[in-house]
């Protein structure tokens, strides 16, 4: 099945918020072969924001990280991604 990856929003913590989210989705709906055939659709670092937005999620409950994300706030997920974005190595 071919599922979005969002790539057209500009909005990074959306983009990330969003592919998470379906990633979850896809997990619940189709299973874990199917998740991970979606995430190879995604650089290392595009995975790791991901995770990241997962570790939020998890946190600090989804309604709440869903406003951040839609109101331009995401505390912590701006550093998260300049680590992930500084670190050495392949990006695939």
């Amino acid at each position: 099945m071919n599922y979005s990856t969002f790539s057209e929003i500009e909005h990074a913590p959306l983009r990330i918020y969003n592919r998470a989210v379906m990633s979850y989705n896809i997990l619940e709906d189709a299973g874990r072969a199917a998740v991970e055939e979606y995430v190879k659709n995604f650089t290392k670092d595009e995975r790791m924001e991901m995770i990241a937005m997962t570790s939020l999620v998890k946190k600090h409950g989804p309604k709440t990280v869903k406003e951040w994300v839609t109101t331009g706030y995401a505390p912590g997920l701006s550093a998260i991604i300049s680590k992930v974005a500084a670190l050495p190595g392949p990006t695939t």
